[in-house]
């Protein structure tokens, strides 16, 4: 769910050898699109109380970040 600075995502997985290791341990990569994302609203949060949100991850039963 990344946002390069300069580029595409699909440019930047490809570039830093990420897209092929996914390719190889069997993983399929998903590219997020602009309009898959949608704002949402946490009053409970803790500093931000406004986000950006990828629908799935929502929709999700279990998420799993790792940066």
């Amino acid at each position: 769910m990344d946002e390069p600075f300069g580029g595409t995502a699909q440019e930047a997985y490809t570039r830093s050898g990420i897209a092929e290791a996914v390719r190889k341990a069997g993983g399929e990569m998903e590219i997020i699109e602009p309009h898959e994302v949608s704002g949402g609203s946490y009053p409970a949060g803790k500093g931000y109380y406004r986000w950006m949100v990828y629908g799935d991850v929502l929709d999700a039963d279990v998420f799993i970040n790792v940066p």
